[in-house]
């Protein structure tokens, strides 16, 4: 009786605690994504200094620096002109919950933006963690 009592207190801690432990979790995917995306416009930023332009100068209308994916999130970049860039994180599945639940964006102006978080349609002027 006494160890029924004891696996019931533990599955009761065990389904509190697992939710709060996932979501910590994704709040470091997060800020390893963030990371990963301001590195990204930074290496952009210095191919500008090198080639005054943000696309690639062996393939016009791509970004100077390469799209790549992490292990929770996929990096891309578009780039309009010679003088604009995007790169865009979308978060992959698994762990991240949905694909595409989680998108940060930055540009070449620096402006950071939360166009999807939680699986929720948003529009914050700033990364949202």
């Amino acid at each position: 009786m006494e160890l029924m009592i004891v696996l019931a207190i533990a599955g009761i801690l065990v389904a509190i605690g697992y939710p709060s432990y996932q979501a910590q979790m994704r709040r470091g995917y997060i800020s390893d994504a963030l990371s990963d995306l301001s590195n990204a416009a930074f290496n952009m930023e210095q191919a500008y200094q090198e080639n005054r332009s943000y696309q690639d100068p062996n393939n016009a209308g791509s970004c100077a620096v390469a799209n790549f994916a992490g292990t929770y999130f996929s990096f891309s970049c578009s780039t309009a002109s010679r003088t604009t860039f995007t790169w865009t994180a979308t978060s992959l599945g698994g762990a991240m919950g949905t694909a595409g639940a989680y998108v940060y964006t930055i540009d070449q102006s620096g402006a950071k933006k939360t166009t999807n978080y939680d699986g929720a349609g948003v529009a914050y002027n700033n990364w949202e963690r």
